[in-house]
Formats: C-alpha cells, structure tokens, sequence
C-alpha cells in the first residue's frame, strides 16, 4: 500500500480516549484501505474499508467523529463512522472532486472540483446548498477559518481567493447568481499547492509551484509575508499561535519557518538552513499535520513518519 494522506485525530470516539493521547489517520491512492493509528506505539487501532483518496479529498470532523472521501479518480465520495469499518453513506458526486474540507462543527461540507467549481453541503442532511464558479482551473485546496465564516480556497490558476459564506449562501439570492469572493491574491505565479487558515482571525497561508509560501489577510486583503523555499513546497501546517509554519516539499524535506522574522529590503524572507527538518530525504511529502508536541507527514513510499518538534520550536 502506498500512504497518501495523514493528519492528527485531536478527539477520538469514546472507545479510543481510554486507550490513546494521540492518533492518526491515514489512506491511500492505490488500495482501498485506510487506518486509525496509536502514535505512540505504531499500531492500527482501526481500519476503514472502502475509502480510497489522498490528502485533498479526505477529511476528518472532529465533532461528529466521522471520516468523508471523495475519490479523485471517480465521482464518488463515502462517508465513515470513525468506529466502523465499512461506510455509513456511498454517494455519487455531480463530477470528479480534487480538495475538500469539513468546517470545525462538523455541519458543513465544501468540495472544490477539477473544472473549478466550488460545491457546499450541509453535512448531516446531505443537502447540496451551493454550487458556484470559483476558479479557472482545478481547485486544489480548501480550508475553512476557525469559526467557519470564511472559506479560503486555491487553484491551478494561481490564485487565492476568500469567499464570505454569509453572502455565498444568501437565500434572497437568485439561484444562478454569481458568487463574489470577499478578496483574491494573485501574488503566486504558478499554480497554488495547498491553503490553510491560521488561528490567527484573518490570516491564511498558501504555496505553490513557484515555491514561494505566503501569508495573507483575507479580511484586508494585504499580502503579509512571503517566504522562498529551496525545494517545491506540496503542503502546509501551521501551529496553533501562528507563530510557526510548516512546509513539506517534493523532495522530502520538511522546513521551519518562523512567521515573525527579520524582513529584507524586498520585505521577503529566506528561511534559514538550520530549520531545516531533514528526516525525510528522498521522499516526497504529500501532507503535514501540527499537534502540540508531535508533527506527522506522509509518503508515496508507504510509510508514515512521526516526527517530534516540539524541542525545535
């Protein structure tokens, strides 16, 4: 099996809690299994049957403990109970979907599309709300702000665009009414890689193909910061005081890169060498997740690392 996706499971379903502190999940693009595992001791503690995706298209609601896919290759998405083997829901999707995200309360579904199309679900009903134009190009990342008012999303198109839900979901809207994004950032130059929110009101991170890995403030619009990376950066996590942002690149490295450095002239930012996490050489890292004392990242290699930052930071 080759592991294209894992991330942190904060809350588990009370089976686990006596068992374990940490957890993490993890799935493939080439098998049909994925897994729940112990991070302190390395073994499964569940296995989920068909559910077949990558970092993208796979999330976890912290809140109704549930697991949600949506296959890339085919236009179909299942719907897990995190203490069930096989799937609760199997559904047809309206096309072929390349990122989704589920909000923190667990009540909300968005979905971006490989035409470009954004999709909104009310999660527990299953209600398609929404369907708006959203990119140019395929979707490839979408991430809601901690309280689930904003939506941020990014694109093959490069750009990065903040969508204010109360005024997308609107119901004295007219049905084909076109949404309007709450601000767009077209500082990348080449297609954007992953976006993540900050905990940090306002703020969202992205990167892309031009390597280059930025803060911006969807409320303002201003560009915060910009960092250059050596390596092509494929995905982001960021701690929980937006102090510190991490960023897995193709060729298995994983950098550091502190939020709040010394600016130069240009007002960018080199990262420095020293806070470089080699561990992973010679991979290529597909997702990264932040808890409080662990780090978790993923390979096409089949394996799954745990690495510990909280000495780093």
């Amino acid at each position: 099996s080759s592991y294209s996706f894992c991330t942190l499971l904060d809350i588990l379903p009370p089976a686990f809690k006596m068992a374990v502190i940490e957890a993490c999940l993890s799935c493939s693009t080439q098998s049909e299994t994925g897994f729940i595992w112990d991070v302190e001791n390395c073994l499964p503690l569940h296995t989920f049957n068909q559910i077949k995706s990558d970092g993208k298209t796979l999330c976890y609601s912290k809140a109704k403990h549930t697991v949600v896919s949506l296959q890339k290759d085919k236009a179909i998405s299942t719907i897990h109970y995190a203490t069930r083997p096989q799937p609760r829901y199997r559904c047809i999707l309206p096309e072929k979907m390349s990122s989704a995200a589920i909000n923190d309360e667990g009540t909300h579904l968005v979905a971006g599309s490989q035409s470009g199309r954004l999709y909104f679900w009310f999660l527990t009903s299953g209600q398609l709300l929404r369907i708006w134009e959203g990119h140019y190009k395929s979707v490839t990342a979408v991430s809601f702000c901690s309280d689930g008012s904003f939506l941020c999303t990014g694109s093959e198109d490069a750009s990065v665009k903040a969508w204010n839900l109360a005024s997308v979901l609107d119901v004295m809207l007219p049905t084909h009414a076109e949404a309007r994004p709450h601000n767009t950032f077209l500082g990348h130059t080449l297609g954007v890689t992953d976006v993540k929110c900050c905990h940090t009101e306002g703020w969202v991170v992205s990167s892309a193909k031009d390597r280059t890995v930025r803060v911006h403030d969807y409320i303002t619009g201003q560009d915060l910061y910009c960092c250059i990376l050596p390596g092509l950066p494929k995905c982001l996590a960021v701690n929980s005081h937006t102090t510190s942002l991490f960023t897995g690149s193709q060729d298995g490295k994983i950098y550091l890169s502190n939020i709040y450095p010394e600016r130069n002239a240009s007002n960018d930012f080199v990262v420095p060498q020293n806070k470089l996490l080699n561990a992973l050489t010679g991979f290529e890292t597909t997702e990264v997740s932040k808890s409080l004392g662990q780090y978790h990242t993923a390979t096409f290699e089949g394996h799954v690392y745990v690495l510990r930052v909280s000495n780093t930071e």
